[in-house]
C-alpha cells in the first residue's frame, strides 16, 4: 500500500504538474496563510521538508489561483497556547498572521470565547466525517473546526503479549509476567496537558457514559486513579520509575519511551498511535510482530480521541474564506489523508506515521490498504468518544495538582 502511495505521490508532483502561472495570473492569485499542527512524526527525518513540499506543490497544482503560505512545522511552537494561538488568528492593521490555524480541539472553545474564529458555513465532506470528529468540532450547535487528524491512547507490545486482552488485569497479569529485567509498560504520565486526559481516559473506562465535560469540575473518581496507579506501577524497575520522574517528558527527548520499547528494554509502550512511527524507525523488523490495542485501564476499554480542527480566522474575508474552504477539503480528502498518513511524501521504505484520520472514507482505505496495525486501529473505534472541545485548559491545572498527589507524582 504504502508504494502504491508512493508512487501516486510523484506523479502528481511530477508528471501531472501544471504550467507556472502568468505574471498577471500570480498577482490575482488569493494568499492563504495557514499553520499546520506540528506535532506529528517527522517520518522521513527531514524536519518536514518533504511533508511542506507535498503539501503546497499538490495543493497548488489543483488550485493555481491560491497561493499557499504553510508556516514552518516546529514542535517548539505553542499551539496549546490560546493567546499564541488568538495572537495569529487576530485582525489587525496588515490582517491576521494565519487565516486558518489547526489546533487540537481541547481549546477550540476558548476560540469561540475570544471571537478569533468564525464557524464554517458549508464544511467539506460533512457526511464523511467520524461522528466522535463531529462531535468534537461542534461548539453550540455551530462547527467551528473541520477535523483532521485523531489520535489516543494506546498500547503498543507483541502480538503474543496482546492476543487476546480485553481488561486492564489482563494486560498487567502479561505485562508482569514479562517484565523480569526491563521495564512493563512504559510512557509519560507527566504534565499538566497529559496527565489530567490520561485521568479522563481511565474515567472512561470506568464509567463509559460519563459526562466528560461535567467531570471535569467534579472531585476524583476512585476508581479511575486506583487504574492509574496501576498502569504507573507497571514502569518501575529497581526502585526507579521513568514514567514519572520526568525522564520521558523530557521535550528534547519526544521519542525516548519509544526507544526504550523499541530496543528490548520494555515489555510494552503506551502512547497515541503514531508512537507507532518513532518505534519502527528505531526497529523495524518489530513491524510483523506489534499489535496495538485500546489502553484498557478497567474492566472494558472506552477509547477516548483527541481531534486536531482547522479554525478560520474571524476577519478572514470571503475570497480567503473560499480558499480555506479548498484547502480544508484538499487536506482531509482520502487521497491526500492516506497518502499523508502512510508517508508516501517521505523515502520508500519509511514507517506509516499511524496517525487516524476524521473520516469515514480515509480509515476503510487504511484498514484495507494491508497494513494490520492500521486494520487493528480501525476496529478498536467504534465506541469511541471525543474529549470535551470546552473546559479543559482552565481545569488541567487543578486536576494534575490533585492527580500528582493521588498518585504520589512528586512537583
Amino acid at each position: 500500500m504504502q508504494r502504491v502511495f508512493v508512487i501516486l505521490s510523484l506523479t502528481l508532483l511530477a508528471g501531472g504538474a501544471s504550467p507556472a502561472p502568468s505574471a498577471s495570473a500570480q498577482s490575482s492569485r488569493t494568499v492563504l496563510r495557514v499553520a499546520l499542527f506540528p506535532y506529528v512524526p517527522d517520518a522521513s527525518r527531514d524536519r518536514y521538508a518533504g511533508l511542506q513540499a507535498f503539501i503546497e506543490q499538490e495543493f497548488e497544482r489543483r488550485h493555481p489561483t491560491i497561493d499557499l503560505h504553510l508556516r514552518p512545522l516546529n514542535q517548539a511552537d505553542n499551539f496549546y497556547g490560546v493567546d499564541q494561538v488568538s495572537s495569529w488568528l487576530a485582525a489587525s492593521p496588515v490582517g491576521p498572521a494565519y487565516d486558518l490555524v489547526e489546533v487540537d480541539a481541547l481549546i477550540l472553545d476558548e476560540l469561540v470565547k475570544k471571537r478569533v474564529i468564525q464557524p464554517w458555513r458549508q464544511p467539506p465532506f460533512l457526511a464523511d466525517w467520524l461522528p466522535q470528529a463531529r462531535v468534537a468540532a461542534t461548539i453550540g450547535g455551530q462547527i467551528f473546526g473541520v477535523p483532521h487528524l485523531l489520535c489516543g491512547h494506546f498500547v503498543i507490545g507483541r502480538s503474543s503479549l496482546l492476543a487476546g486482552v480485553r481488561t486492564f488485569d489482563e494486560l498487567v497479569s502479561r505485562i508482569r509476567s514479562e517484565s523480569v529485567g526491563k521495564h512493563g509498560l512504559v510512557g509519560n504520565y507527566v504534565g499538566s496537558w497529559n496527565l489530567p486526559a490520561l485521568y479522563l481516559d481511565a474515567l472512561s473506562d470506568v464509567r463509559p457514559s460519563v459526562d466528560l465535560d461535567r467531570a471535569l469540575a467534579d472531585t476524583l473518581d476512585p476508581a479511575a486513579v486506583r487504574g492509574l496507579a496501576s498502569a504507573i506501577s507497571l514502569c518501575a524497575r529497581g526502585g526507579v520509575n521513568p514514567c514519572i520522574d520526568g525522564t520521558f517528558d523530557d521535550d528534547s527527548k519526544p521519542d525516548s519511551a519509544a526507544q526504550l520499547f523499541a530496543s528490548g528494554g520494555a515489555v510494552a509502550l503506551f502512547g497515541y498511535s503514531e508512537r507507532l512511527n518513532p518505534v519502527l524507525l528505531v526497529n523495524p523488523k518489530l513491524r510483523d510482530s506489534l499489535s496495538i490495542l485500546s489502553l484498557p485501564l478497567a474492566a472494558t476499554s472506552t477509547p477516548t480521541l483527541f481531534t486536531d480542527v482547522l479554525v478560520l480566522g474571524s476577519s478572514v474575508d470571503v475570497p480567503t474564506r473560499k480558499a480555506a474552504s479548498a484547502f480544508a477539503g484538499f487536506l482531509i480528502s482520502t487521497q491526500v489523508q492516506t497518502a499523508l498518513l502512510t508517508t508516501a511524501d517521505g523515502p520508500q521504505g519509511a514507517p506509516p506515521r499511524y496517525l487516524l484520520p476524521s473520516t469515514k472514507s480515509s480509515l476503510a482505505a487504511l484498514a484495507s490498504s494491508g497494513d494490520p496495525l492500521y486494520a487493528e486501529l480501525s476496529q478498536q473505534l467504534g465506541g469511541a468518544r471525543p474529549y470535551p472541545s470546552s473546559g479543559f485548559p482552565g481545569s488541567r491545572k487543578r486536576l494534575a495538582a490533585a492527580l500528582m498527589e493521588r498518585l504520589g507524582i512528586s512537583q
